[in-house]
């Protein structure tokens, strides 16, 4: 949807409790299928747009997105592959197989998950500040940089590469703790293919902006805090390009969408509902 008719909605007299129904609602059918990536990164996009450029994790989750589009494909060839001649697993081809789905898609649906929140907090803040129905859960400093984000971008104002960074790694931390949780260790601990476990545990990452020789090689991506490091590495390779740069970067990947639109008129159609004019 076009998302100042949020602002319209709530300026209708919508409750702060539909609005935020309204709002998680839209976040879920955007977040889509496991496999809709391309789709997620649009949405992170437009994210980081209406943020004036202030919120920076929607920026890196987009890139990651698309990057996880298609090294997963190129993962489930090999895990094919491995199926086949990986002897030392007694488990059958097929069996193997089901584990190793069973183990991705933990990410899938926790890359799903973290759109989804994301962009609940994100249009809710705007609206309705440090509401409970989205901060009870977050630090007062998270809380405070959400809403200086909105302020600064309703002025085109841009935050400092430092409160960037620090707003980057609050956002990290609190969604590492708070949306993906023990997920990537349950999956891991029941994860009963050693080998293909392993490979699984150390992937290679390369999003669009890295330069040459840039690389986040992980030794155990069920740890939390090798992921928040490397995620602020991200972050920092990132600064040492403009963020036009970067941003350039996303949108040319071929893998990101053309044709994903948040149209005013269709959203209020599927409401059953006319758009009204703000006051």
């Amino acid at each position: 949807m076009h998302v100042d008719n949020y602002a319209v909605l709530k300026a209708g007299g919508m409750s702060a409790a539909s609005v935020y129904e309204v709002i998680a609602n839209d976040a879920v059918r955007l977040g889509g299928r496991f496999s809709d990536m391309p789709q997620r990164a649009a949405v992170y996009h437009h994210m980081y747009l209406m943020s004036g450029g202030n919120f920076i994790f929607p920026l890196i989750a987009a890139h990651e997105t698309l990057w996880a589009r298609w090294y997963l494909f190129l993962a489930k060839l090999g895990a094919n592959c491995l199926a086949l001649f990986d002897i030392s697993c007694k488990l059958s081809r097929r069996d193997k197989m089901k584990a190793y789905h069973k183990y991705v898609n933990t990410y899938k649906k926790n890359n799903r998950d973290l759109l989804a929140e994301s962009y609940k907090i994100f249009h809710f803040t705007r609206l309705y500040a440090d509401h409970e129905y989205v901060c009870a859960s977050m630090p007062i400093r998270l809380r405070e940089l959400f809403l200086r984000c909105h302020q600064l971008s309703s002025g085109h104002q841009k935050m400092s590469h430092a409160e960037q960074r620090q707003f980057f790694e609050e956002f990290v931390r609190w969604h590492h703790s708070h949306v993906s949780g023990t997920s990537f260790v349950d999956a891991y601990h029941a994860f009963d293919w050693p080998l293909a476990k392993w490979f699984c545990a150390r992937p290679w990452i390369k999003f669009s902006y890295f330069g040459l020789g840039q690389n986040l090689v992980y030794k155990n991506f069920t740890d939390t805090e090798e992921r928040i490091q490397k995620n602020m590495k991200a972050f920092d390779w990132a600064v040492k390009k403009s963020w036009a740069s970067v941003e350039k970067s996303l949108t040319h990947n071929p893998f990101f969408p053309r044709n994903l639109t948040f149209d005013a008129t269709t959203y209020f159609s599927d409401l059953g509902m006319a758009p009204i004019a703000a006051p």
